[in-house]
């Protein structure tokens, strides 16, 4: 097994910040919603600093921080109280975790498979647009993550999961054409798992009532793809759709099981 660590730079950021002895959660972030700009200015300065080095985390090794970036760096023009006592919840949680790495199985298969995920219109402090995530694996362990609010509001859930979805193949895209360059083989098309069925049933058939510009092309942009054999959109249930770590404050049981599955500290398994 091949593991990628960051936990020498965990406890640097921890001093740093004064976090060193902190109590510990389990969870980067709570139930609680963050509002937009209101009630006592934070130290931006230092607010900044906090979300710049957890970010580094967030992009190099640690997929489960990658939700709570993506709430948190949306305040660092104006942050205020709330927001900087969630960047401290960040540090309390990677207090706890610091140990946390990302792993890689030695193997000859490199199949990939990709997972998609959003919540709709979930940013209220963003015109109520929707949070995409996915999560792609080559060999079982996970090489692309993304969690951001997609540049469009969606008005419904169906398009903001066929966004995400078309977010999450042009990750493909690149991922191929890095892997051919590299000659390395796998099988095609790529399974891409989405727990909605009417995005489902829209990747697998011809439709034509699509009058919207915008929401024509990501549709075509999937439909190409599905029909040229580059991928095939499977549905996957809720409860096994490990994209959901990128698109919610996810707790208990369920965050425990997707961040380990991204971070492959358990087998990965069939969904």
């Amino acid at each position: 097994v091949i593991i990628m660590s960051q936990a020498h730079y965990v406890r640097q950021i921890l001093i740093r910040f004064g976090m060193a002895d902190c109590n510990p959660v389990r969870h980067p972030m709570g139930r609680e919603k963050l509002h937009p700009p209101r009630g006592d200015k934070a130290d931006q300065k230092l607010y900044r600093a906090m979300i710049g080095s957890i970010m580094y985390l967030a992009v190099c090794t640690r997929p489960d921080l990658a939700y709570a970036m993506s709430v948190l760096s949306r305040h660092v023009a104006d942050p205020r109280t709330e927001h900087m006592a969630a960047a401290k919840r960040v540090l309390r949680y990677l207090k706890g975790t610091e140990d946390r790495v990302l792993r890689f199985k030695v193997t000859d298969n490199f199949d990939i498979a990709a997972y998609t995920d959003a919540s709709h219109a979930d940013a209220a402090d963003l015109m109520r647009k929707s949070t995409g995530g996915h999560c792609i694996k080559v060999g079982g362990a996970t090489v692309m993550w993304k969690a951001k609010v997609q540049s469009w509001v969606a008005v419904s859930t169906f398009a903001a999961e066929y966004g995400a979805l078309s977010v999450c193949l042009m990750s493909l895209f690149w991922l191929h054409a890095i892997m051919k360059e590299l000659q390395i083989t796998y099988s095609t098309p790529t399974v891409v798992s989405v727990d909605n069925r009417g995005v489902v049933d829209a990747s697998n058939q011809t439709l034509n009532k699509h009058k919207n510009k915008t929401a024509a092309i990501k549709y075509y942009h999937v439909r190409d793809s599905v029909e040229n054999g580059m991928i095939a959109v499977q549905h996957i249930a809720t409860e096994n759709n490990p994209a959901d770590l990128f698109t919610k404050p996810l707790q208990g049981k369920k965050f425990q099981k997707f961040s380990k599955f991204v971070l492959g500290e358990q087998e990965d398994k069939e969904k």
